[in-house]
């Protein structure tokens, strides 16, 4: 499944995203999870690996504005039952309250939120069903593709992802690690050789953004991060 497969960008109400069944596959449990959020106003995909040292977990986000918390924790419920999954009150970046099922056997959790401003989310982390490789396979089927080659030859992928919000075009991000010592002035150089351009140590090429993050990290962006344009 490629991140980018769901929503289309030319869907009809530019201030909803309706969610695919492409994006869940055969997983009757995300159709289920997901169902008050059929039309949401943002939608977010991240395959995360540790260091690239096992399978990547799935993390599927979606975002309405409306106070759908208590419908989306009934609906959560439905699928997390009481005898596998255990729930408790959690919060998310200090500016949201709600509620967190974890299974008690296997790595599944679902966390809902009551935004401030009145809005809802829902955040499921899944391990199953990720290829080994998946990460890779959608970096390379990204707009980020030409940093594939170099990815593979120097670092760890800790996490790819896509996001889409109503009335814009997907945004991609990639963060990696350096491995075997190697330092980031050696993807510097690779990717000036593939004409990125350097503007105040930050790499771009039209509208994908390299950089460094810290001494042991580096990440890819596209399209350029608005506080890094000026």
């Amino acid at each position: 499944m490629r991140l980018a497969d769901a929503p289309p960008q030319d869907a009809a109400d530019g201030a909803c995203i309706t969610l695919t069944p492409a994006l869940f596959g055969l997983d009757t449990r995300l159709v289920a999870l997901f169902a008050p959020f059929c039309e949401c106003v943002l939608l977010h995909e991240t395959l995360i690996r540790d260091r690239g040292t096992s399978a990547p977990s799935r993390l599927l986000v979606a975002e309405i504005r409306a106070d759908r918390f208590d419908a989306t924790c009934a609906a959560v419920r439905k699928v997390c039952s009481m005898s596998e999954f255990t729930e408790k009150p959690t919060e998310s970046d200090d500016v949201a309250a709600g509620t967190e099922w974890r299974a008690r056997a296997g790595a599944l959790s679902v966390s809902v939120y009551r935004l401030f401003g009145g809005s809802t989310s829902i955040h499921v982390m899944s391990p199953s069903g990720v290829a080994l490789d998946a990460a890779t396979d959608a970096l390379r089927e990204s707009p980020l593709a030409s940093l594939a080659e170099l990815v593979t030859e120097t670092s760890h992928i800790e996490h790819v992802s896509c996001s889409r919000s109503a009335c814009a075009r997907p945004q991609w991000h990639l963060q990696a690690s350096l491995r075997e010592a190697r330092r980031f002035e050696e993807i510097a150089t690779r990717v000036l050789a593939l004409g990125f351009e350097e503007r105040h140590r930050t790499y771009w090429r039209e509208q994908v953004v390299v950089r460094a993050v810290g001494k042991s990290r580096w990440m890819a962006a596209m399209p350029g991060i608005p506080s890094l344009t000026r």
